[in-house]
């Protein structure tokens, strides 16, 4: 189905919006910049959103309906991946450490694929999810994206071990967007065997 010129113009100031984010940081924005940005008059801006934090809102949303697929994907691959080599139970050690291995090397090259091909997605992402204030009704979707993340990823701690499954995806999550951080604001300086190493760390931390 063929979207009108309101549409649009509507999803032109919210991918301006992400860009603006990724650019100047969440508590810089203002209509101005984000028509600026989208190279059309503020008064359109105005026109399709009640207020900046109705803007913040709706380009959050917008930005999970871009990013989530995505991410899922790759989640759901490694949880496959981990479903079809985890049929036998107890896992050995010799299974547990070749798991392990397979995990952290997909993880890391998904890191560093996120920091180099998509720079603007990873800098909207971490700059909504580490705000430290905003309003509730952005909160309410910040913590239900954050929610989706977490359950998927203790979903896949589960079938190595149940124990502690919420508690190390919240540590697994804090690591991913460290080294997210740490590549995307470096792109030019980014060390991938350190990547892998530090990957590698955690997961024997949090799977062996």
């Amino acid at each position: 189905m063929k979207s009108t010129k309101g549409e649009q113009s509507k999803k032109l100031l919210l991918d301006a919006a992400l860009v603006s984010i990724a650019k100047q940081g969440i508590y810089s924005i203002t209509h101005r910049s984000i028509a600026a940005e989208a190279g059309v008059p503020k008064s359109l801006t105005t026109y399709f959103f009640s207020s900046l934090p109705d803007l913040l809102e709706q380009a959050f949303i917008h930005f999970t309906v871009l990013a989530a697929d995505d991410n899922v994907k790759h989640l759901e691959e490694l949880d496959a991946l981990m479903a079809s080599r985890t049929t036998t139970w107890p896992l050995s050690p010799g299974a547990r450490r070749t798991l392990h291995k397979l995990l952290s090397q997909r993880l890391a090259e998904f890191i560093l694929r996120q920091a180099t091909e998509h720079p603007v997605g990873v800098a909207v992402e971490l700059n909504f999810l580490y705000v430290y204030r905003s309003d509730k009704p952005i909160r309410q979707h910040i913590e239900a994206y954050r929610g989706m993340l977490l359950n998927r990823l203790a979903n896949l701690i589960r079938r190595f071990s149940g124990r502690n499954a919420a508690i190390d995806a919240s540590l697994m999550l804090g690591m991913i967007h460290q080294l997210l951080f740490k590549s995307t604001i470096t792109p030019q300086e980014i060390d991938r065997e350190r990547v892998h190493a530090e990957v590698s760390r955690m997961m024997a931390f949090i799977l062996l």
